[in-house]
Order: C-alpha cells, then structure tokens, then sequence
C-alpha cells in the first residue's frame, strides 16, 4: 500500500516531500493556480501545474528549489484546471489527478532534458 500524503520515494531510496516543494514553488511562481510534483517512474521526477496568467517556469528558474533534485526533472505538464481530482474538502486528490495525467497527451508535457 502506498503513502496517502504527499510524500515519496524515489527508487534510490531517497524520500521526496513534496508538498514542502509545491509550497515553495507556489511562493515563487504566484501565477501558478495548482502545482503537483510526482515521479513518472520512481526514478524521475515531473511537475504538473496550472498557470493563471504568465509563462511556465523553468527547469532552471525551479533550481533553487529542487536542488539537485533539478537534475531529475524530466518534463513540466501545463494542464487546465479541469484535469485537477478534488476531494470532498476541495484539496487535489493526488492519485485521482496522477491517473488523469497518464492519459493526457505527451503534447501536454514540455521535456526539460
């Protein structure tokens, strides 16, 4: 069974919080409406975001952040509020959200590599 927070772990063993993250990049990017960091394939990690008005950051702008978790971010989903899964208290509903970005289109994601 897997964690219900919004935390994780990458296959390396090294444990990923990312709400902490999300926080701090919902700080520096205040045009960002939503903001989901999560990992592809446990190996990689991806950041799935609505943007109110703006442009989308950067693998770069997202270095201070991530560290050198920067390194592992493999692409940047701009998606519409209405892929967002809430739950009864109007909080994203991660997993919900997670299985509705696996069947949106690559076109949807910009690569960082």
């Amino acid at each position: 069974m897997g964690r219900k927070d919004d935390t994780f772990k990458l296959e390396n063993g090294r444990l990923i919080e990312a709400g902490r993250l999300e926080n701090a990049i919902r700080q520096m990017f205040p045009h960002l409406q939503e903001v989901m960091l999560y990992t592809p394939d446990n190996r990689n990690l991806a950041l799935a975001l609505t943007v109110t008005k703006g442009t989308l950051p950067t693998q770069e702008s997202l270095a201070d952040i991530l560290g050198n978790l920067a390194e592992r971010l493999i692409w940047i989903h701009a998606i519409p509020i209405t892929v967002w899964e809430r739950t009864p208290k109007g909080e994203v509903a991660r997993r919900a959200t997670l299985q509705r970005l696996a069947n949106l289109p690559v076109s949807t994601r910009r690569s960082t590599q």
